[in-house]
C-alpha cells in the first residue's frame, strides 16, 4: 500500500506499509520496548498537565529529551532502548499538548489528553539511518531484522524505485498484527512504470455486507459481557475484522487506482461532492451506505497520489450538468433522480448508462481545459 504525501516541487514521499511476521523473541522484544516508551510517555504527559494546572508552560521536546538522558543514566531498562525510539514519546506528548491547547482555547473548557494504556500506544519510532533491505527482512539498525511481506516480482521487499529512507515506524494493529512503515523520498521527476496485477477491471467487493452480521454479532456479544479476558478476546477479534475489511478495500482501490492512471497520458475526475451526495433526500439509506462503502474519497487520494508520482496531469471538472447532458448532442434535459440509471436524449435517441454518459461529458470538459492550458498566451 502507497500513499503520496507532501513534498517540494521536486521532492515528494511514498509510504509503503510492510506486514511484518517476528517470531517469539522478537514479539517480546517489541512488546517490552512499547511498554518502556509508552511509560515514558505517561510520565512526561504527567508532567505537563501539572503545569498547565499550575499554570506554567508545558516543556518543549527538547527540554524533555534532556530529561531522557538525565534518567537513562540512573535506569538500565531506558538505557536498553535506542535513542531515537525514546525521544518519540517527547514529540508525542508535545502534539497531545499542543491539540490540548487548540481545542481548550476554542471550547473553552479544560480538554486533558489522556494517559496511553497498553492498547492504545501501539508504535515505535525507528532510526531511519538503520534501516536497510536484506532480501525479505528488514534490517533496523542494530536492534532486529523482520521477516516482511509486500514482495515485488523477484520475490524481494517491494521498494519505490530511487527512494531514501526517511521516516519508519513498527505499528501493532489492535488484532496483534504488526506492519512497519517506511517513508521514502523520490524525485517526482522520475517517471516509474506502475505494473498491473489484473488485466481486467477489478470488480466491486461487497465486503462491509459480507461480514456486517458478524460484526454486528460480536458487537453485541462485547457490550453484554464484563471487562475480562474474554470480553478482550472478542474485542480483538473484531479489530481483526475490521482490519481485514481494511487491507482488502484498500488492495481494491490500488488497483484501480492504478488502472486508471497506468497506460494514460492525462486523468480527468469528476470534482464529487461526496457528502452533499449523501445528504439528497433522494439518496435512499441503502444507497448512503454503498457511498461509504465504495470510499470514493480514499481513491481519489490515491489516483491523485499516483497520477504526481508518474508526472501525469490530473484535472478535476465541476459536476454540474454532467448527468443530464447528453455526450453526443450536447442537449441539457431535466433533473434526474437517482434512481434513473438509464439516460434518454430526446432530441438525438441516444441511450445509455447515465454514469457511463456522465463519464463521457467529464471527459470532453477535462480535454478541453488540458487543451486551453497547453495553449500558448498572447
Amino acid at each position: 500500500m502507497e500513499e503520496m504525501e507532501g513534498g517540494s516541487a521536486e521532492k515528494g514521499h511514498v509510504t509503503v506499509v510492510y506486514p511484518a511476521y517476528p517470531n517469539g523473541a522478537q514479539e517480546r522484544e517489541l512488546l517490552r520496548t512499547l511498554d518502556v516508551v509508552r511509560g515514558l510517555y505517561n510520565h512526561f504527559l504527567a508532567e505537563c498537565i501539572a503545569d498547565v494546572v499550575e499554570g506554567d508552560r508545558f516543556p518543549t521536546p527538547r527540554e524533555m529529551n534532556k530529561g531522557i538522558t538525565v534518567m537513562r543514566g540512573q535506569d538500565a531498562i531506558l538505557r536498553s532502548v535506542a535513542v531515537f525510539t525514546l525521544r518519540d514519546a517527547p514529540l508525542r506528548v508535545h502534539a497531545a499538548m499542543t491539540s490540548f491547547a487548540k481545542l481548550s482555547a476554542r471550547s473553552g473548557e479544560l480538554r486533558l489528553p489522556r494517559f496511553k494504556s497498553e492498547s492504545r500506544y501501539r508504535s515505535l519510532a525507528i532510526d531511519p539511518r538503520g534501516v536497510r533491505f536484506d532480501g525479505r527482512r528488514i534490517v533496523l539498525g542494530k536492534w532486529m531484522g523482520l521477516r516482511c511481506g509486500n514482495l515485488d516480482r523477484s520475490r524481494r521487499l517491494h521498494r519505490p524505485e530511487g527512494g531514501r529512507v526517511v521516516t519508519a515506524r513498527v505499528v501493532r494493529k489492535g488484532s496483534g498484527r504488526w506492519y512497519v512503515h517506511i517513508t521514502f523520498e523520490i524525485d517526482k521527476r522520475y517517471r516509474g512504470e506502475i505494473d498491473l496485477s489484473e488485466p481486467a477491471q477489478p470488480e466491486a467487493p461487497d465486503l462491509y455486507a459480507r461480514h456486517e452480521n458478524e460484526i454486528a454479532r460480536l458487537q453485541r456479544q462485547i457490550e453484554s459481557m464484563e471487562d475480562g479476558p474474554k470480553r478482550r478476546r472478542k474485542q480483538r477479534r473484531l479489530s481483526a475484522l475490521h482490519e481485514r475489511i481494511r487491507r482488502r478495500r484498500d488492495g481494491y482501490l490500488d488497483r484501480v487506482a492504478n488502472r486508471m492512471v497506468s497506460g494514460h497520458s492525462a486523468v480527468i475526475l469528476e470534482d464529487l461532492r461526496l457528502r452533499r451526495m449523501m445528504e439528497r433526500d433522494d439518496c435512499p439509506a441503502p444507497r448512503r451506505k454503498l457511498f461509504t462503502e465504495v470510499a470514493l474519497g480514499i481513491l481519489v487520494r490515491k489516483v491523485e497520489a499516483k497520477a504526481e508520482r508518474a508526472c501525469i496531469p490530473l484535472v478535476k471538472v465541476d459536476p454540474a450538468y454532467t448527468t443530464r447532458t447528453c455526450s453526443c448532442c450536447g442537449l441539457v434535459g431535466e433533473k434526474m433522480p437517482l434512481t434513473q440509471r438509464v439516460f434518454s436524449c430526446p432530441r438525438c435517441g441516444l441511450e445509455m448508462d447515465r454514469d457511463h454518459n456522465a463519464a463521457l461529458n467529464i471527459l470532453g470538459s477535462g480535454m478541453g481545459t488540458l487543451r486551453g492550458s497547453a495553449e500558448p498566451s498572447g
